[in-house]
C-alpha cells in the first residue's frame, strides 16, 4: 500500500472504531432495561415456546415455515434463539445484541458512504448522525426491533458488495449481491426497496447513468441498469407478496379495508412531513401514534402536499448541479413506500422505527448539501463546532430517550403523555398493571381506552375483568352485557354473566344463563366435537347447575383431547374431592 492511501485508511479504521465506541457508550444504560412484555417481546422472546428453547431441530423448522407478529422473517427469529443460548431470557443480553448490532450498521453504513464518495468526514458525519439520532432509539432499545438493526447490517453489506461488483463487474460479485440481499430479506422485509436504491447510487456517487458506450443512449443504459438488478427486483417482489400473503392471512391488513384509500393516502403525506419534523425536534417520541382514520384537519394534508411538491421540484431542478439532493430525497420517500401507510398494517399512523433507514437520504441531504462551506476560511472550523454540538444535542436526546425504554409500564406511560387520545397505549398499560395487580389504575386505563373506542369487545371485556377483580360485581356485568349487545351469541361472555349474577346473589337468574350457555355449548361441539376449550366450559357451565355428574366425564375427555388444558385438570380434581371419587 503506497503512503498516500495509508493515511486515509488508517483515518478510516480510526473512525470506525470512535463510531463504534461511541455509539455503545451512548446506548450503554439500555442494558439495565427490561423486555417491553406487553408489546411484541412477548411474542418473540418471553412468551414464545420454540424461541426460549434456543436453536434447536424443531426451533429451526419452525423458524423457517412460521410468523411473529404478522411477518416471516426466519433470520431474525433465529437471532432470538441465539440470544437464548448466550444469554438465556437474561434481558440485558439481548439489549446487548442490539446495541452491537446498530452499532456495527453505522460502522458500515460510514464505510459504505466512504467507498462510494472517497469523503472521509462527510461520511463520518452521515453515520454518526445515524448511530445518535433519538429517533432511532425505538429500533435499538426495543428488543422486538432486533430485524431493524439486523437488516440495515445486511442492508449495508448488499450494497457494499455492489459497490464491489461495479469496479469489476463479474457474476460472482454480483451473485454475493444478490445472496446477501435474499438473506436480508430474510431479516425484515424492508429491504424489498434495495433495489431502488442501487438505481439512485448509480446515479450518484457512481455516476453510472453516465457510463455510456458509444451508439448507447441514456434511456439504453438507464434499462440496462434495472435489467442488471433483475434477480433483486425479482427478490423483492417474491418478498412483498409473502409478506402479504402472512399478513393477510393474520388478519394484519384488515385495517385497510376499513380505511378508506384516501384516508390512507392522506395520512402517508402528512406522514411524509411529520417524520422530518420530529427527526429536527428530537423530543416526543412515542411507541404508538394513534392513527387519525377520517378526522385528519384539511390543512395538514394541503401543507404537507405542498411542501412534499416543492421539495421535489426543487431537488429535480437542481439535480445536475447537487445530485446528492435528489438521491437523498428519492432515498427518503422510496424507502418509506413499504411502511408509509397505503397498506394498512396494524393501527399505528406512523412509527419511530420506520425512520431508521429512509433517514438515511436527508441526512446525506443536509451533509452534503453544507459541505461546500468547509472549502471556505471560516466555514471549516464553523461547520466543526455546529457538528459537535449537534451531535452532542443528539447523545444527549438518545440518552433521554432510552429512559423512557425501561420497561412496559414507563414506555407506555410517557407515549400516553406525548399523544392524544390514544386508545391502544392505555389499553396495553391496563394489561400491564392488570398483572401486576393493580386493578384500580389499570380500570382507569381501560375506561379510557373505551372512551376512545367505544366498539372492542376485547377492551370492555379487560375492563369487567379489572372491575371484577376488586369486587365490583354491577360495573363489571354492564361490561359483559355491553359486550353481548356488540357480538350476540358468545357463549363464554354469557358464562362470565352468569358467574357474575351468582356473586351478586342472584341465583335464579344465573341459573336461566347457564341453562342457554349449556344449549349454545352443546350446539358448538356439534360443529366441532375435537374442541377441548368448548368441552371445559360446557362442563363448568354444568356444574354451575349442579349437574356434577355430568360435568366430570367431560372435563376427562377434554383432558385426553389435551393433556396440558391445566384449568381442566384442576376442575376435574377439585370435583372429584367434591363427589368424594378419587
Amino acid at each position: 500500500m503506497s503512503p498516500t492511501a495509508q493515511g486515509p485508511f488508517a483515518g478510516a479504521i480510526l473512525i470506525g472504531t470512535g463510531l463504534f465506541l461511541l455509539t455503545l457508550a451512548v446506548y450503554w444504560p439500555s442494558l439495565r432495561h427490561d423486555f417491553i412484555e406487553q408489546f411484541d417481546d412477548n411474542l418473540y422472546v418471553t412468551r414464545n415456546a420454540y424461541v426460549q428453547q434456543g436453536i434447536t431441530p424443531d426451533g429451526l423448522r419452525w423458524a423457517l415455515t412460521a410468523s411473529v407478529a404478522w411477518n416471516w422473517h426466519p433470520l431474525t427469529v433465529l437471532s432470538h434463539m441465539l440470544d437464548v443460548e448466550l444469554y438465556g431470557l437474561n434481558p440485558w443480553g439481548h439489549h446487548f445484541t442490539n446495541i452491537l448490532l446498530h452499532a456495527a450498521a453505522a460502522v458500515l453504513l460510514f464505510v459504505l458512504l466512504f467507498r462510494l464518495t472517497e469523503s472521509m468526514w462527510a461520511s463520518a458525519f452521515v453515520a454518526a448522525l445515524f448511530a445518535l439520532h433519538p429517533m432511532h432509539v425505538e429500533s435499538v432499545a426495543w428488543i422486538a426491533e432486533r430485524k431493524d438493526v439486523l437488516s440495515a447490517c445486511l442492508w449495508f453489506l448488499t450494497t457494499l458488495a455492489y459497490v464491489h461488483y461495479t469496479r469489476a463487474p463479474s457474476l460472482p460479485r454480483k451473485g454475493a449481491v444478490i445472496a446477501l440481499c435474499a438473506l436480508g430479506l430474510t431479516a425484515k422485509p424492508m429491504l424489498v426497496t434495495v433495489p431502488f436504491t442501487l438505481l439512485l447510487l448509480d446515479y450518484w456517487p457512481l455516476g453510472r447513468f453516465h457510463q455510456t458506450q458509444p451508439g448507447e443512449s441514456p434511456s439504453d443504459k438507464f434499462l440496462a441498469l434495472i435489467t442488471e438488478k433483475l434477480p433483486l427486483f425479482a427478490l423483492s417482489l417474491a418478498a412483498a407478496v409473502v409478506t402479504l400473503l402472512v399478513q393477510h392471512a393474520q388478519g394484519a391488513t384488515e385495517r385497510a379495508n376499513l380505511l378508506p384509500v384516501e384516508a390512507r393516502i392522506a395520512n402517508a403525506l402528512v406522514s411524509y412531513v411529520a417524520y422530518i419534523v420530529k427527526l429536527v425536534w428530537l423530543t416526543d417520541y412515542a411507541l404508538i401514534y394513534p392513527h387519525p382514520e377520517t378526522s385528519l384537519p384539511l390543512w395538514q394534508f394541503l401543507g404537507s402536499t405542498l411542501i412534499i411538491a416543492t421539495v421535489t421540484a426543487i431537488v429535480l431542478w437542481q439535480a445536475s448541479r447537487r445530485p446528492h439532493f435528489i438521491v437523498g430525497w428519492l432515498w427518503y420517500l422510496g424507502t418509506l413506500v413499504p411502511v408509509i401507510g397505503i397498506i394498512q398494517v396494524g393501527m399505528q399512523a406512523m412509527a419511530d422505527r420506520y425512520s431508521y433507514i429512509p433517514s438515511i437520504g436527508l441526512f446525506i441531504m443536509l451533509v452534503w448539501g453544507v459541505a461546500p462551506l468547509a472549502k471556505t476560511h471560516l466555514g471549516k472550523p464553523a461547520l466543526t463546532a455546529c457538528g459537535i454540538v449537534l451531535l452532542v444535542a443528539l447523545a444527549i436526546g438518545t440518552r433521554f430517550q432510552l429512559e423512557h425504554w425501561r420497561d412496559s409500564e414507563t414506555i407506555l406511560r410517557h407515549t400516553i403523555r406525548v399523544t392524544k387520545d390514544n386508545f391502544f397505549a392505555n389499553y396495553l398499560l391496563g394489561t400491564c398493571l392488570s398483572e401486576q395487580g393493580r386493578f384500580g389504575e389499570a380500570e382507569n386505563c381501560f375506561a379510557e381506552a373505551h372512551r376512545v373506542f367505544s366498539d372492542s369487545p376485547l377492551i370492555l371485556q379487560d375492563l369487567g375483568k379489572a372491575r371484577l377483580a376488586q369486587g365490583r360485581f354491577a360495573a363489571a356485568y354492564e361490561c359483559y352485557e355491553e359486550i353481548d349487545g356488540l357480538v350476540p351469541g358468545r357463549p363464554d361472555v354469557r358464562y362470565t354473566m352468569g358467574t357474575i349474577l351468582e356473586k351478586m346473589g342472584k341465583t335464579e337468574e344465573a341459573a336461566k344463563i347457564f341453562e342457554e350457555v349449556i344449549d349454545e355449548y352443546r350446539a358448538a361441539l356439534k360443529a366441532r366435537p375435537d374442541d377441548a376449550w368448548s368441552m371445559f366450559n360446557l362442563a363448568t357451565a354444568l356444574e354451575h347447575v349442579g349437574r356434577r355428574d355430568e360435568a366430570l366425564p367431560l372435563y376427562r375427555e377434554a383432558l385426553q383431547l389435551q393433556p396440558d388444558l391445566l384449568p381442566a385438570r384442576e376442575a376435574e380434581a377439585l370435583l372429584n374431592t367434591k363427589t368424594g371419587q378419587q
